[in-house]
């Protein structure tokens, strides 16, 4: 009896530790999972150390609730490793150990690590849940792998997991991403034939898809559906319907969709008032588009750097130079300070003014302000180069981009061409030419022509007629006058014994990224006149007066802009002049064929 009595007392007090030692593992359980929901991970994970020093080893579940704690802060480095002294320290992940990782993996755009995840699960003797595959296609969908998101999708189905609507949400998510818009509308017929019902991220990520396929049409069908069937849309929704219309060219459309939402109680955002923007400069609507930026001050919406950008594009599209360089000025008044794209516009729009000046100008404020000319300014500021016939200055601007380590474009060679052509500098035009055969570009018909004319008024047919042979054997056939003139011009220097071997060119320069050192810059360019648009021949700040936006009271209207005649340092070899002038089926349908 005595010994019956010492082993109950023996196994009460054994009982007594082990409900002591889950206590004390639950609390400290309990602390990693209250440092992982504040974002404190790294605390969470000292709990982890704290109780291995006590001698408390931790289970699965505070194991979970630190990967958790990981997975919240998108760590996912430190998630695997996580995974990695799980396996060391002798306890056995479960689902959600490898759900968690696999989500870390998602928010860090690591989808060949959530594959790899996916895949373990299964070698571990681990069935992947609905979680598990929603998490590695949100994976995918990050990493722009449509069709390994379709895949998996379809592998769900063959694995006796019903898809739910997260699910088919990331996969039409992925398909909008790459473009893939047929994918994305079947992927929408498809939940409706499996029971589930779409909410309004699923409508919003088909009309993306929409969006970015360039399917207005399409996209306009689908606002219809939620207007009559729900749900109901939002500002996203309109926004990306907006978008579409706008990748259509359809700025009438985005009009009336900027007008419909309002009816429908729905607050337009800064990003709808840019979209609806942008539409009108594809249309070539600089005055609505101007309209609508005075829209938004009157609704107290603030504008950013793309909504300028847009704005002064419309601007360029519409050949009103002046007001495009006018905004540009007006923008630090809002706080908002121009960008690369906003530049390049501002530049482009003064091609159709032919003020090189102004172009190089803001060409060199660019990188006063730290912003770095892409291709796109660069050939913007050529092509105004261009319209002036200031070819020392293009030829001076191509050679820059190569010191600057960026590869001019078949755009950026097209403009210096043309200002070498219709400037009589032949020799320039062959050399242009050589270097795009030379860096892979391949010169269009247009190019072939303006290069034959050159030649062919300089008399260096020699010259021409090899460019009329390079210009059928790359595929282009010259057009009638081209080829006739050319030829004929030809016959007649025989017949008259005189054909010049080579014409003389005055201050040639060497072309390409061993080009000029210097140029001499714009030289006797003419201010252009005050362009005759649609309210007459107005100035920018007329033709703002007549179209104005309310500057609010509190911004001072400083301009960012350099007042006239102060030098702005150069990072180039030109010169410039200052101014002060402004169902199941589906998706193993397309998993079959990828």
């Amino acid at each position: 009896q005595n010994e019956a009595s010492a082993n109950l007392g023996h196994a009460q007090r054994r009982a007594g530790n082990m409900s002591s030692q889950r206590s004390v593992l639950q609390e400290y359980t309990r602390r990693i999972v209250v440092l992982g929901r504040g974002g404190k991970w790294q605390q969470a994970l000292q709990i982890l150390d704290e109780m291995h020093q006590a001698g408390i080893q931790p289970d699965v579940v505070a194991c979970n609730a630190a990967i958790s704690a990981c997975n919240k802060m998108g760590l996912w480095q430190r998630s695997l490793q996580m995974l990695a002294n799980i396996w060391q320290h002798g306890v056995e992940p479960d689902v959600v150990t490898f759900n968690s990782t696999i989500s870390a993996c998602q928010k860090g755009r690591k989808w060949e690590l959530a594959l790899k995840l996916l895949a373990e699960m299964r070698q571990c003797g681990l069935l992947p849940d609905v979680v598990s595959y929603n998490s590695t296609i949100s994976a995918c969908e990050k990493g722009q792998q449509w069709a390994v998101a379709l895949m998996l999708l379809q592998e769900m189905h063959e694995n006796s997991l019903r898809p739910d609507v997260i699910s088919y949400n990331a996969a039409i998510s992925a398909c909008g991403k790459c473009r893939q818009v047929q994918p994305a509308l079947d992927l929408l017929e498809e939940m409706r034939a499996c029971g589930l019902q779409p909410d309004v991220i699923t409508y919003n990520s088909t009309i993306s898809a929409c969006e970015k396929g360039q399917q207005w049409v399409a996209a306009l069908q689908l606002l219809g559906q939620m207007n009559e069937f729900g749900p109901w849309p939002d500002v996203i929704t309109y926004n990306s319907a907006i978008s579409a219309c706008s990748s259509g060219k359809q700025w009438a459309k985005a009009l009336q969709l900027l007008d419909y939402m309002q009816g429908f109680g729905v607050r337009p955002d800064t990003i709808t008032y840019t979209a609806t923007i942008s539409a009108c400069e594809k249309g070539q609507q600089w005055i609505q588009a101007i309209r609508l930026l005075e829209e938004m001050a009157r609704n107290g919406i603030t504008p950013d750097v793309y909504t300028f950008s847009a704005l002064i594009s419309a601007c360029e599209k519409g050949h009103q130079w002046e007001m495009a360089l006018y905004i540009l000025d007006r923008m630090s008044s809002f706080g908002v300070y121009p960008d690369v794209v906003t530049y390049s516009a501002a530049i482009s729009a003064c091609s159709h003014g032919a003020n090189v000046e102004k172009a190089l100008q803001l060409l060199a404020e660019m990188w006063h302000f730290g912003l770095q000319p892409d291709v796109v300014t660069y050939s913007a500021a050529i092509s105004t180069c261009e319209k002036c016939q200031e070819w020392t200055s293009a030829l001076s601007l191509l050679d820059e981009m190569w010191r600057y380590g960026l590869t001019p474009n078949v755009i950026s060679y097209s403009s210096a061409i043309s200002a070498c052509s219709n400037s009589g500098q032949w020799e320039s035009v062959l050399q242009l030419m050589a270097d795009m055969k030379q860096y892979g570009l391949q010169p269009d018909a247009i190019l072939y022509h303006s290069a034959i004319n050159a030649c062919r008024n300089r008399q260096q047919f020699d010259h021409a007629n090899e460019l009329l042979l390079q210009m059928r054997y790359d595929g282009f056939e010259p057009d009638g006058y081209t080829s006739s003139a050319t030829i004929g011009a030809m016959k007649l220097a025989q017949s008259s014994q005189w054909l010049p071997q080579q014409w003389p060119l005055e201050d040639s320069t060497p072309i390409g990224p061993q080009g000029p050192q210097g140029s001499q810059g714009s030289q006797g360019s003419q201010g252009p006149q005050v362009p005759q648009g649609p309210l007459g021949p107005q100035g920018p700040q007329e033709m703002w007066n007549t179209h104005r936006l309310p500057i609010p009271a509190q911004c001072g209207g400083t301009s960012h802009m350099y007042p006239a005649g102060q030098q702005i340092p150069q990072p180039g070899s030109y010169a410039y002049s200052d101014s002060s002038a402004n169902g199941n089926k589906i998706s193993r349908h397309w998993a079959g064929n990828l």
